[in-house]
């Protein structure tokens, strides 16, 4: 992609061939480390409620096509059939504890596994395969408007970019000037715990640790930024917050303009592309922290940072003073190399 200081608007053409659909968020490479599975709760039966009570584990038996398999021999990117009572049928990454559950399996083959959720992580294993099918070719690419934008490093200036929030009201960025911000990018549909849940879960236990720390500054503002723009709606948005049990005041459910939310997630290597007619998702994550005067302080990358290092962050972006002489941005320890 060429970059320019000026946007302007092409057409990019966004892959969305089989082997690159997955739905749910993209997680850390950080390999997780073989461990026992929790007690079982629950099987295929529909449930309730898609979240485990705490200590024990939904169970899912459930089939389907192997698109891709990752290096890390950990992960593979499979489109399953309906899981009832839990998600419908998609395409996403699915990882194993142990590599041995996915060895000999291979794109293209027809596998039966378990899929196994807790209130904070989901994997699979017992991979199977049970047939084989060759890959079909490549659909034609799809489109849509974005602009070409450059990337955002530390100390650089947030634009002013204009949003919706749950209550359906428009603002933008430019009005929480002298309040530090920490945004995230999610989808409500997002069923995996330990992808867009669990960014959700991270800023409201930051959320409630600002709360409650008496010494804290009280000049910050979380954004949760939805790019479901078709579904998350702002009622939609509402319900979703109302769960966390939130202050307005201090935290926005937001989306916008499909193409304004191309342009911030851009800017932060936020990679995005969804299968054009469903709700098949392919995305990274970044959760982004600015300070008082509008800049970029900090960049999380991925879903394994520890919520009092984003804590801290926010605390020390809120202390920036929004006059006089510009401090020097701070080294990244949110795993952001600035471009």
């Amino acid at each position: 992609m060429l970059l320019e200081t000026a946007p302007r608007f092409v057409y990019v053409v966004a892959l969305t061939a089989l082997a690159l659909l997955v739905t749910a968020c993209d997680p850390a490479p950080k390999p997780p480390a073989p461990a026992p599975a929790p007690a079982a709760a629950t099987t295929n039966a529909p449930v309730v409620s898609t979240d485990p009570a705490p200590g024990t584990t939904n169970i899912y038996e459930v089939k389907g096509l192997v698109q891709q398999l990752r290096t890390n021999g950990l992960t593979a990117i499979i489109r399953h059939e309906e899981i009832p009572g839990y998600m419908p049928a998609m395409t996403m990454p699915l990882s194993v504890k142990d590599t041995n559950d996915l060895a000999g399996v291979k794109a293209g083959d027809m596998v039966s596994f378990r899929m196994l959720v807790t209130t904070d992580d989901g994997w699979i294993d017992q991979v199977q395969v049970i047939g084989h099918t060759n890959m079909p070719p490549a659909p034609p690419p799809s489109s849509r408007l974005v602009r070409n934008v450059d990337p955002l490093k530390i100390g650089d200036k947030l634009p002013n970019y204009p949003f919706v929030n749950e209550f359906g009201k428009d603002i933008k960025t430019d009005e929480f000037r002298g309040k530090a911000m920490a945004l995230t990018f999610i989808f409500t549909r997002c069923p995996m715990p330990n992808y867009c849940p669990r960014l959700t879960t991270n800023f409201k236990r930051a959320y409630e640790a600002l709360e409650a720390d008496a010494a804290a500054p009280k000049n910050w503002h979380l954004f949760s930024l939805s790019f479901d723009v078709q579904m998350d709606t702002p009622p939609v948005l509402r319900a979703y917050a109302q769960r966390a049990h939130y202050k307005p005041e201090k935290w926005s459910f937001i989306t916008g303009a499909m193409i304004d939310i191309d342009d911030i997630g851009e800017r932060f290597g936020l990679d995005f592309n969804r299968k054009e007619g469903t709700f098949d998702f392919n995305h990274n994550m970044r959760t982004v922290v600015i300070d008082t005067r509008g800049r970029v302080y900090d960049v999380f990358i991925g879903n394994e940072w520890k919520v009092e290092d984003l804590v801290s962050r926010i605390k020390d972006a809120a202390k920036v003073p929004v006059t006089g002489e510009v401090p020097p941005p701070p080294e990244s320890i949110g795993g952001y190399v600035s471009p």
